[in-house]
């Protein structure tokens, strides 16, 4: 494994997002966090700040959007978010999820 990678990790500020959020930013890497939701991006940082991270000014950049018009969208985040275009590993962690009851088809 290099010693740094550059990587894109969708859902940054979800359950299971924040924590590889903060492990790949102890190991070193630069990270491209997705976010959709700028409270949940305030709570991240926050949870980051509390265990001193990031290490160095630089290693975590976020970018918004909504990861399901990522095709459409892609040529327009790389050139809104200079450096995007350059990641090495993609970790996917983004997940849609719904509120409320199921509704049962019988």
């Amino acid at each position: 494994m290099p010693d740094s990678m550059n990587v894109l990790l969708t859902g940054g500020t979800g359950f299971l997002g924040e924590y590889l959020l903060a492990n790949l930013l102890e190991r070193g890497h630069n990270v491209w966090a997705h976010y959709r939701n700028e409270s949940r991006k305030l709570d991240t940082v926050r949870l980051l700040s509390s265990m001193g991270l990031p290490l160095s000014a630089g290693s975590l950049k976020w970018f918004k959007g909504d990861i399901l018009e990522a095709d459409e969208q892609w040529e327009r985040w790389c050139s809104e978010y200079p450096g995007l275009e350059d990641v090495d590993t993609l970790l996917h962690s983004a997940a849609r999820h719904y509120c409320g009851l199921c509704r049962q088809n019988n």
